[in-house]
């Protein structure tokens, strides 16, 4: 890759978020599993946004990982390293909520086929390409795919100043390296760091 991280700016969240939004609102009323399906994409998107996990590690957690009361969601072990605990802001658990309260059940593949959604998971629809790319098109965005919505997390992250160090653990990134690459966002930091070295003129 070239090095450039793309992440989405509040205008382009706005975007994205309007034409949810519209998608639930213009569900017919006679559809009430089809607008669970689509609230359901947007709980998605706040997870996303809110925890920075990987799609792959999201979409395998499961309810006996959601501690309410600690605030916490335990997310298993990956190919990308061991089992980690994230932190649960608010409106992470508020789409948590949401999601237990659509009591939505695992499609079929296809007939005859069990569901690969595992038992318990959080998410009962496992498939979001599709959806995904079709909001990203309506929202005229450029260049986003999930995985931006992890570079959106630990990119805002980096630009309220907060240590490299937390937002690696934050992240769940293997080493410290890989989240110096969105050091440079940092301008607030930079800018209060150069002022210590500022004098009175004689």
């Amino acid at each position: 890759t070239d090095g450039v991280i793309r992440w989405l700016d509040p205008e382009e969240e706005a975007k994205l978020r309007k034409v949810l939004m519209e998608d639930v609102a213009a569900t017919p009323e006679d559809h009430p599993v089809l607008r669970q399906q689509r609230l359901h994409r947007i709980y998605e998107l706040d997870i996303a946004l809110g925890t920075g996990v990987r799609r792959s590690e999201q979409y395998r957690v499961t309810w006996p990982a959601v501690n309410f009361n600690r605030k916490e969601i335990v997310i298993p072990k990956t190919k990308f390293g061991p089992a980690r605990t994230v932190y649960m802001i608010p409106a992470v658990e508020r789409a948590l909520r949401g999601l237990k309260k659509l009591n939505l059940t695992p499609r079929e593949w296809k007939k005859g086929v069990p569901s690969k959604v595992p038992k318990g998971c959080v998410f009962a629809i496992h498939e979001n390409r599709t959806w995904f790319v079709s909001a990203v098109e309506r929202a005229k965005l450029k260049g986003v795919h999930w995985h931006v919505l992890r570079h959106t997390f630990i990119s805002r992250l980096v630009q309220k100043g907060v240590n490299l160090k937390i937002v690696q653990v934050a992240a769940g990134h293997r080493t410290i390296a890989m989240t110096a690459r969105y050091a440079h966002l940092d301008k607030s930091s930079l800018a209060n760091a150069m002022a210590l070295l500022d004098w009175e003129p004689m």
